[in-house]
């Protein structure tokens, strides 16, 4: 019974080595988090993976694993802080700085869109988000590249960073709905229909 003793001494072995090297470091990629959608009607679970830097993870995939697949459906120029399914839409956001953040879309039968940076609303039931950056805001349409963006007038007084004015701002059904508010002076409320949602 020698053969058999081996094949013990093997397989103990085997049982032992594997799992070390299944959770260790594959060369040039980490595996950053393993993210399961909270979402009944979500069509599978995301696996995302990174390259490692000395202190932060970049050059990121974002996959869709199901029962029978596991394809890439994002890729990211940073980490993911967040991953959500809502309107039959993946929503990958990651950090990029204080009060920032950057968004990354994707739909089944339309791909990816984005990223863009410091989305404040979003209306994926039209695909349209919400954006600001600098002293303006403006609408963008998702997954149409060559759709026009369309600006939303602001007052003149706001600070640099108009992000530090806002005080709420939603995006619903092709209207903008914007506060803003600057410290000791009367709040101005925006409203304003989008020409094409």
């Amino acid at each position: 019974m020698p053969t058999l003793k081996k094949f013990q001494t093997l397989l103990i072995l085997v049982t032992t080595i594997l799992p070390s090297i299944a959770h260790s470091k594959v060369p040039d990629r980490t595996v950053v988090n393993w993210v399961t959608v909270d979402a009944e009607d979500a069509p599978g679970k995301l696996f995302t993976s990174c390259v490692d830097g000395n202190s932060d993870a970049h050059d990121c995939t974002v996959e869709l694993a199901t029962d029978s697949k596991r394809d890439v459906i994002m890729r990211l120029a940073i980490a993911p802080s967040s991953l959500s399914f809502t309107e039959n839409t993946y929503v990958a956001k990651s950090p990029c700085g204080t009060a920032c953040s950057i968004a990354y879309y994707y739909r089944a039968g339309r791909g990816q869109s984005g990223p863009y940076s410091v989305v404040i609303s979003e209306d994926l039931e039209n695909d349209l988000v919400l954006v600001v950056q600098g002293k303006r805001a403006f609408v963008q349409k998702l997954f149409d590249h060559d759709a026009p963006t369309e600006f939303i007038s602001l007052p003149q007084n706001q600070n640099e960073d108009l992000l530090q004015d806002i005080e709420s701002a939603a995006i619903k059904k092709g209207v903008v709905s914007m506060r803003i508010s600057r410290e000791g002076e009367i709040p101005v409320d925006i409203q304003k229909a989008l020409t094409a949602p």
